[in-house]
Order: structure tokens, then sequence, then C-alpha cells
């Protein structure tokens, strides 16, 4: 249900209260940019566990998302609201950086980005202006061994099915 409170509506039961102006309430939607990895070293079953993510992020939310199909070239924006939606249309090589860049830049701009990889990539140097939480589908210590994670980011590791 609805919590938070504003003046920018009126409320529901304002005649009850006469002349006390009352505050309404309204429940804030989260904007979720999800950067899926979908470059040729992300296995069938890492992008199934990528998806399976996106799948509880939908029901957590419980709004659609803005996902961007990425290698080292971003796809088109999608806005989902089922995880089989996402159309990959992308499997080359591996930079999340544009793919991070783009989501950032996304309209409507993401409260949080999301960017589900195998984690064989550069990460961008300094912090976005939105907060970033790296899923890695497989074995995260591997993983950093390749390419030492971002350390300004909420680093999670995602097992592969």
């Amino acid at each position: 249900g609805a919590h938070d409170y504003t003046f920018r509506k009126r409320n529901r039961r304002q005649d009850f209260y006469g002349d006390i102006i009352m505050p309404a309430t309204y429940q804030p939607q989260l904007e979720v940019a999800v950067v899926l990895d979908s470059s040729g070293s992300m296995s069938t079953e890492d992008l199934a566990a990528a998806c399976a993510e996106v799948s509880g992020m939908l029901k957590a939310v419980r709004a659609s998302v803005t996902v961007v199909c990425c290698d080292s070239t971003t796809g088109a924006m999608q806005r989902i609201s089922r995880a089989q939606e996402i159309m990959i249309d992308r499997r080359g090589g591996t930079d999340m950086r544009v793919g991070i860049k783009a989501a950032v830049e996304a309209n409507p701009k993401p409260h949080v980005v999301v960017c589900l990889t195998d984690g064989y990539t550069p990460w961008p140097e300094r912090k976005m202006s939105a907060p970033l939480i790296v899923g890695i589908v497989g074995n995260m210590e591997e993983v950093e061994k390749y390419q030492p994670l971002p350390t300004w980011s909420r680093n999670v590791e995602i097992p592969a099915k």
C-alpha cells in the first residue's frame, strides 16, 4: 500500500477534517535499469540465471524495468514487465562500461542500475550518478583474479544453475 505522504494531491478524507489540510498518501515507483551482459562469454546457463534474477526484480519492484543488452555495444532499451520479453540481440565482445553509461543516462532516470554479467569486462573508473549493483553469474573469486570489481559498487555472486 501507500506509505509516503504528499501535499500535491488531496487527501481522500479531506472533507472530514474541514479547514485542516491533511497530506495524501502515495507509493513512489522505483526505477530500475538492468544491464544484461549478452556477450559471447555468457553461456546459455549464465543467461538463464541472469534472466531469473530479472524475473525476481520484477516481482520485488512490482513495476516494469528497463533492460539494455550489452556486449561491447548497447542494444535498444527495452521496457519489460516479464523476463520472457527480453530480446537478446548481441553476442560479441564484452565492455559493460558502455551499457552502464547508457543505463545511467536512460529516461526516466534510474534510482539504481543492476549489471548482470560473468565479470570478464572492464569497469567504469569512478562512481556513477545512480548506485550500481553488480551481479556476477558464476564464481566471484575467479573473476576477481581477472579484473577487480569496483569497490564503490555493491557486488553480489549469483550461482549459475
